[in-house]
């Protein structure tokens, strides 16, 4: 699978906060699988997504404008179901990141 430049940097975080970011992880940095966004509860939390459809987010790790999270995060049900949000790890763009999957002539 051949990847451009561009969809290979929207994996990755181009600033410490991940301002920015939408790729597709969907999994938080203790390997919880996210759930979708339309699907969280807390009308807190989705206020912050800074989005106009929430089913565009899908169960994708966003960073939530003014919460405090110093990078992009997502929500899981943990024990006793209820809803935790937990930072997700993005790693940052490079050069390396670029050329992943792209083929060199």
């Amino acid at each position: 699978m051949k990847l451009t430049v561009l969809e290979a940097e929207k994996e990755c975080k181009t600033n410490p906060a991940g301002n920015g970011y939408i790729g597709t992880t969907s999994v938080s940095a203790h390997n919880h699988d996210c759930i979708p966004w339309a699907d969280v509860l807390d009308v807190e939390v989705t206020a912050n997504l800074g989005v106009d459809d929430i089913s565009e987010a899908k169960d994708y790790c966003r960073k939530l404008a003014g919460s405090g999270w110093n990078r992009p995060a997502c929500v899981f049900v943990g024990d006793r179901q209820l809803e935790l949000v937990e930072k997700c790890d993005i790693k940052f763009c490079g050069k390396s990141t670029a050329v992943v999957g792209a083929a060199c002539f």
